[in-house]
């Protein structure tokens, strides 16, 4: 019986992962919203069944429910009820996803495959360096229809290659994620390997290759973050030495790959542009929003419905979600919003900093995985969509499962108070 009981657990862990692939490294392929809307249900499905008959609960966990409650309600006065339902829906999916979490070795499985992915994901990239017509010849059914085809001979045209996800912005997220995993092992208790030196590597060539600004910077943010919340002062050195490398790096990958030239070019070409790239147009109808209805906002949601209404502009969200909140939830709710992120971040390191001496060096690099995937969130918000794009949004909450689970086991396991029945 326990046999049978643990084969069925190994099942549903192993969906669990694949349905996690599928859904954080899908971007614009053949999976369409709706499709990743009934993943992420079917994810939900999986975790209540891996649910026995106790859940548990912490002060994160109250601060999740809240956040939720504050979504839900905007329902009521929203100028597009069905729109902010339908968000809602998912957010309260990947709330439940990060309340019932892990167990931490199902959760440290999760994330080498998660890792192992993303390095998969990166080599396809640097194929597609090589082999120019390697996802429109070879990989051509992962494309849901001409214009993501469009859409991806024209960046290859500019010497831009986004691989499986078939856009750049999802690509170089996705690859974020890689490095991050890999910078997370950067603890005194763990350290890194050849193999990850080589894995930073790949990563690093195909984030060039995507050509996103934004999302070539802030690895680079999380690294200093994380060697400040590890407190390596020794490495002051050591991160003049990774700097110089990675200039030379720099200019080795500009003289062979072309992509390279051409970003490099984008950086210097967009100094002083004041458009953002069409983002300040995006941004106006956020302050619109927001001063039609200051204190409570407009819905959740809304965006793309106020502007089928208020302009032509063919856009689902404003390129920054800290704009698109304000415009949607008013000052109250945007307030409450900026105190549920940095709740779920300072939980983390206040929990790291207190229990980092108990430890073990996988629990570290779980939690510097989560520290890092937050601020990966927060900072691409500032220029992306990323609590509204699902897979973005499930991979926040997915970091908040990683840290409910250790906290668990290191801090819980023997006090039945922290439990629901």
């Amino acid at each position: 019986m326990k046999k049978r009981e643990i084969s069925i657990k190994n099942i549903l862990v192993n969906l669990i992962i694949l349905l996690l692939i599928l859904i954080l490294f899908s971007g614009s392929n053949i999976f369409s919203n709706y499709q990743k809307y009934y993943f992420i249900l079917l994810l939900a499905i999986l975790f209540v069944l891996r649910l026995k008959n106790k859940l548990y609960i912490n002060r994160l966990s109250f601060i999740l429910i809240f956040q939720l409650i504050l979504l839900v309600l905007t329902i009521t006065y929203s100028i597009n009820p069905l729109e902010s339902l339908n968000f809602v829906f998912i957010f309260g999916i990947c709330v439940l996803f990060a309340i019932i979490g892990f167990k931490k070795v199902d959760a440290f499985k999760i994330l080498d495959c998660i890792e192992n992915y993303a390095f998969f994901f990166s080599i396809i990239i640097i194929i597609s360096l090589l082999k120019h017509d390697l996802i429109v010849t070879n990989l051509s059914f992962l494309f849901p229809n001409n214009n993501a085809m469009l859409v991806t001979l024209n960046e290859i045209n500019y010497n831009i290659f986004s691989g499986l996800a078939l856009e750049r912005a999802y690509s170089a997220f996705c690859i974020n994620i890689g490095i991050i995993s890999v910078l997370s092992r950067l603890n005194k208790k763990h350290g890194v390997t050849k193999f990850d030196i080589l894995k930073l590597i790949i990563f690093v060539i195909a984030l060039f290759s995507c050509g996103k600004r934004t999302l070539l910077v802030i690895p680079l943010l999380v690294f200093i973050f994380l060697l400040f919340v590890n407190d390596y002062k020794k490495f002051a050195l050591n991160i003049l030495k990774y700097t110089v490398l990675a200039l030379c790096l720099v200019i080795v990958l500009k003289t062979f790959i072309p992509t390279v030239d051409t970003l490099l070019q984008r950086f210097s070409y967009n100094v002083g542009d004041k458009s953002y790239n069409g983002r300040t147009e995006y941004w106006k109808y956020c302050k619109e929003m927001f001063n039609n209805s200051p204190l409570f906002g407009n819905g959740i949601n809304t965006y793309k419905s106020y502007l089928k209404s208020n302009s032509e502009l063919k856009v689902y969200h404003a390129h920054n979600i800290y704009f698109q909140l304000l415009g949607e939830l008013g000052i109250i709710g945007f307030l409450l919003t900026i105190f549920f992120f940095t709740s779920c971040l300072f939980s983390i390191i206040l929990f790291y900093k207190k229990n980092k001496k108990e430890l073990s060096s996988k629990e570290i690099y779980a939690l510097n995985f989560s520290m890092g995937i937050q601020l990966l969130f927060l900072l691409y918000g500032m220029t992306g969509n990323t609590f509204y794009y699902y897979e973005q949004l499930l991979t926040y909450f997915f970091s908040i499962a990683i840290f409910n689970s250790i906290e668990y086991e290191v801090k819980y396991e023997k006090n039945s108070n922290n439990y629901i029945s």
